[in-house]
């Protein structure tokens, strides 16, 4: 933020001395001070590594400071505060001017704190003239309101004002899946959707609770467990792989809030799984998984890959992911019944070749793909799979907004995966329609955002603008879907 303002507030000056004669006294500035450069630099740090404001106050802090320079002073804390919120203030007026006139869609999280202080946090995208996809952080602060729908749509209208947001030009909020956020939605004038890789996370967390697999994945938390607090198990586990000429590597936990980490855990865990064997003989660890166990987990693994490796692709900090939603929900779908022996809504319903998996894998795919069409329905009808709710009236679906954003979208515009051909020629004309209304004096409702109460759009990942078709965006590296997700393979 300090950048950006201090780039616009460049572009103001040089904008304003265009404009008229320069002052005599702009000849007579005097250069910035020691001091005045030395505050510049220890607020940088403060800011820049999160340090605690009383780092200003600690003696040893100040005699390093004395020993670099006896002939400048550590800042007050009172000092530094107002330094701070002078900063702070001339970023939020650069991001204001930075963001005037653009599309943009935010996201929203509302969180409670091990303290039990609730916090809320609001995140603006864009996409700008050069096609770059833009992110930045609005606010997150405590929230002294409750948890409450109209409390968070009240803080959000807030935080938009603040920066001068015009709603007219908001696309869609994206939030989780929580009660509270879902109540928002109703409330918003403007789409609300849920973001996708927090729904397929929901997905694969069913897992825990299938027979079999749910105390396995306990016994496997506790062995990274052991070896996480134990820096002599850990010691022995990276020993045993210099050994053997491997590459160290150590054990990883999976976190109920990280996005595929349980996919991370399981695979870390098969690739140590002779190291680990081995040290539970010796005792060096407490628990054991069987030969058996280790089987199920390389079915964990398997039916956990798809999902892996589509929310690491939404993940994208650099590209627009709104136009793969319909692919990524189509290709995760066929995999699940591949890996079950069931066909697919793409496959004939009394034939698929692809039937000779393991038991246990058919199993929990075809536990997985149950769960996965109440999300997303059965895909025989994308199109309007969205205007009706879902399993505790949560959205369903994929709503035609995300449709049209990968029909309009150059990398994503021959509808190969995502929409079935049958329906092709149905969304073309919902886009005209479309268009049509937006060129009208009055436009017409909009597909996007339903009127009713029941028929909200659904889920998508954060990065929602959709880019006018007449320029192509910067594709991603390997931007063919299929071809990417045939990589997901085993050698």
């Amino acid at each position: 933020k300090y950048v950006v303002a201090q780039n616009a507030l460049k572009s103001f000056d040089k904008a304003e001395s265009q404009k008229k004669e320069p002052k005599i006294y702009h000849h007579f500035q005097k250069a910035k001070s020691k001091q005045h450069i030395y505050d510049a630099a220890q607020l940088k740090f403060i800011v820049g590594g999160y340090h605690s404001f009383s780092i200003v106050n600690d003696p040893n802090f100040i005699d390093m400071q004395h020993v670099l320079d006896p002939s400048v002073s550590v800042c007050s804390r009172r000092k530094l505060t107002a330094s701070i919120q002078e900063r702070a203030e001339y970023g939020r007026l650069a991001l204001t001017a930075l963001l005037a006139g653009e599309s943009y869609a935010m996201t929203t999280d509302h969180w409670t704190s091990i303290a039990n202080v609730n916090y809320i946090a609001a995140t603006v995208h864009w996409i700008n003239s050069a096609w770059e996809l833009k992110s930045t952080t609005l606010c997150c602060s405590q929230h002294e309101g409750t948890q409450h729908a109209s409390d968070i749509v009240h803080c959000l209208t807030d935080t938009r004002g603040k920066f001068g947001l015009n709603e007219a030009m908001l696309m869609a909020t994206v939030t989780d899946t929580a009660a509270n956020m879902n109540a928002t939605g109703y409330l918003l004038e403007k789409p609300h959707h849920y973001c996708l890789d927090h729904v397929l996370e929901l997905i694969t967390k069913q897992i825990n609770d299938l027979m079999g697999f749910d105390e396995l994945l306990e016994r496997a938390r506790k062995i990274v467990g052991s070896i996480k607090h134990s820096s002599m198990a850990n010691e022995q586990l990276l020993s045993l792989q210099r050994a053997a000429n491997e590459t160290p590597v150590t054990v990883i936990q999976d976190v109920s809030t990280r996005w595929w980490s349980t996919y991370a855990m399981v695979d870390r865990l098969l690739r140590l799984s002779g190291h680990l064997n081995w040290m539970a003989d010796k005792k060096v660890v407490e628990k054991k998984i069987t030969d058996d166990g280790w089987k199920l987990m390389e079915t964990i693994r398997t039916c956990l890959q798809p999902f892996m490796y589509f929310q690491k692709l939404l993940e994208g900090q650099q590209y627009v992911t709104i136009s793969f939603i319909p692919a990524v929900i189509q290709l995760i779908r066929e995999k699940l019944a591949e890996n079950g022996g069931v066909p697919s809504n793409y496959q004939a319903k009394d034939n698929n070749p692809n039937a000779n998996k393991e038991p246990d894998i058919q199993s929990l795919s075809v536990s997985l793909l149950g769960v996965f069409n109440i999300h997303f329905g059965s895909g025989d009808n994308v199109l309007d799979e969205n205007l009706t709710r879902g399993y505790n009236n949560r959205q369903k679906g994929i709503s035609k907004f995300i449709f049209f954003g990968a029909a309009l979208d150059p990398r994503m515009k021959s509808l190969t995966h995502g929409v079935p051909p049958i329906e092709h020629d149905q969304l073309w004309d919902d886009i005209t329609q479309e268009l049509i209304g937006l060129a009208s004096p009055i436009a017409p409702a909009s597909p996007i955002a339903p009127a009713s109460p029941i028929a909200p759009p659904s889920p998508i990942a954060p990065a929602v603008a959709i880019a006018p078709a007449a320029v192509a965006p910067p594709a991603p590296p390997n931007a063919d879907l299929l071809d990417l997700f045939t990589q997901l393979q085993p050698p």
